[in-house]
């Protein structure tokens, strides 16, 4: 399994900030040997989205973060699953992807679409 997870200053909480090491290390523990992890700071190195979470990005500016991918498919926007989930999405890829659809729909229920968007999008 190889994992990404793209941060945009660290993991930020309501109280705190987690640098990207603390995160590889957390994430690096429940993995095995065979599995490859790497975190990256658009602050710290330049990083492109793409157009999945860059689609994500237009509705949930910096809430987009962090975003994280197992074998390049899109399965997490605004935050990290926990160990058990992760494992869970990773057997399960295709019932977790996230789509183009998905990332609308939670945009819609948001309130986050304008108005003229949402005339383009249907």
């Amino acid at each position: 399994m190889n994992i990404k997870i793209i941060l945009n200053g660290g993991l930020k909480t309501c109280c705190k900030s987690y640098s990207k090491e603390y995160i590889h290390d957390a994430v690096k523990s429940w993995l095995t040997e065979k599995d490859a992890l790497e975190v990256i700071d658009v602050q710290e190195q330049a990083y492109e989205l793409d157009e999945l979470a860059a689609y994500a990005k237009q509705f949930f500016q910096e809430n987009t973060f962090p975003i994280v991918y197992i074998d390049d498919r899109l399965i997490a926007i605004g935050q990290i699953p926990d160990k058990n989930s992760l494992f869970e999405v990773s057997a399960k890829l295709d019932d977790y992807q996230i789509t183009r659809e998905a990332i609308y729909k939670a945009a819609k229920e948001y309130e986050l679409v304008p108005a003229e968007q949402e005339a383009d999008e249907v």
